[in-house]
């Protein structure tokens, strides 16, 4: 799946990834960043990523940088 940062906060280690699917955002932990090797990320980045599902929530897992225009 891909889709775009719509917010991260570098200081907590949370953020949000708005997937170009139209459904609603994910969550996105500094876990996930940490394992991807990707440092921060920036409102506006582009994401590819897989989607971990628990009863309360979405999350990104297996993030990869991707610079396509979608």
């Amino acid at each position: 799946m891909f889709g775009t940062v719509r917010c991260y906060d570098c200081c907590n280690g949370r953020g949000w990834i708005q997937p170009d699917d139209g459904s609603g955002d994910i969550a996105v932990d500094q876990t996930a960043v940490t394992q991807a090797g990707l440092g921060q990320l920036a409102p506006e980045q582009r994401l590819g990523f897989r989607i971990e599902t628990s009863r309360k929530s979405r999350l990104a897992t297996q993030l990869w940088a991707t610079w396509s225009d979608r």
